[in-house]
């Protein structure tokens, strides 16, 4: 189910700016196929470590511990930005955003001047 998102974007000086975002909520069982395939992956690098003489001692429980950190954390993650965009408060650059993980406050960098950018979902009072 894709949403559309009313957003702020900030600099440390203030001035917000803002933009809207398209994320997807993510269903239990797309959460769980996509926790499977870290866990599994991270499972198949500690059997192929088995075979490396004295290193096995700590990649093996590495890659085990691993899969599972990784694998809880795509788990809790509930939706996914799909695509968005903004402008930068200072120089006023448009901004767009890509696929990836929603994680709230959003931290992106403005490509025309470097300037570090929080998101966070609009307020109106």
């Amino acid at each position: 189910m894709e949403e559309r998102i009313k957003i702020q974007v900030e600099t440390i000086s203030g001035n917000p700016t803002s933009g809207e975002i398209m994320i997807t909520k993510l269903s239990k069982n797309q959460r769980m196929k996509t926790a499977f395939k870290k866990l599994f992956f991270f499972g198949g690098i500690a059997i192929f470590s088995v075979f490396l003489p004295v290193l096995h001692f700590f990649l093996v429980p590495l890659f085990l511990i691993l899969g599972i950190v990784f694998g809880v954390k795509s788990y809790r993650v509930d939706s996914c930005l799909v695509s968005g965009n903004g402008s930068c408060p200072h120089c006023k650059e448009g901004i767009n955003f890509k696929s990836n993980d929603l994680v709230w406050p959003i931290l992106v960098k403005c490509h025309k001047c470097s300037r570090d950018l929080n998101i966070s979902m609009a307020t109106y009072n």
